[in-house]
């Protein structure tokens, strides 16, 4: 195996173990409330109302959930429009709720994808100065998990069979019997 191939292996096992642990430690967070990265766009201001659009991306007890919201304030003319500051670019936010938030819980599971933490639902709520709808794909995070945990622990079998071949006399690259050529295999050319 050449060096830069032997490299590369190792860098994406510890890019893989990396993101593993990251996502493990997300998952355990979660459970004490949900952290939160938003991108929130001005959409229309008028006489009355200002409307937002935004979308969050929200680790929730054992979920990810993306959130793609629409948000209404109803301000009847009270607000003047040329005191507003003119942004109409996005704004980005990171936050974190605490346990037990509005919004924190997921619908009656009414299928096993529901069941395993799969879901989508939409809801929202509505006031004299304000609403809100909201809609919500949310998936586990131990797919992810075991999706990033894959690439190491297929690395960790492999040099474990490799060091079972040595000890026990056979060539670590292919499983030849080394016994009577000790020094280079002639099966696959590889030195002992």
């Amino acid at each position: 195996m050449t060096l830069l191939r032997r490299s590369l292996i190792e860098s994406i096992t510890l890019l893989s173990l990396g993101l593993c642990i990251g996502v493990a430690v997300l998952w355990v967070r979660s459970y004490g409330g949900a952290d939160s990265i938003s991108r929130r766009t001005p959409a229309s201001a008028d006489a009355f109302q200002i409307t937002h659009e935004s979308q969050e991306l929200q680790v929730s007890r054992g979920c990810a959930r993306y959130l793609a919201r629409h948000d209404t304030y109803y301000h009847h003319g009270a607000v003047d429009l040329a005191t507003l500051p003119v942004a109409h670019l996005p704004t980005w936010s990171y936050f974190r709720y605490g346990p037990g938030f509005a919004g924190e819980q997921t619908p009656q599971p009414r299928s096993t994808w529901n069941r395993l933490g799969f879901a989508t639902w939409r809801d929202g709520w509505m006031s004299s100065f304000a609403d809100n709808t909201r809609q919500v794909w949310a998936m586990p995070l131990w797919p992810l998990a075991a999706l990033f945990a894959a690439v190491p622990v297929a690395r960790v079998m492999i040099v474990l069979r490799r060091r079972a071949r040595v000890r026990q006399g056979l060539c670590r690259r292919c499983g030849y019997d080394l016994r009577a050529s000790p020094t280079r295999c002639p099966e696959c050319g590889a030195t002992a």
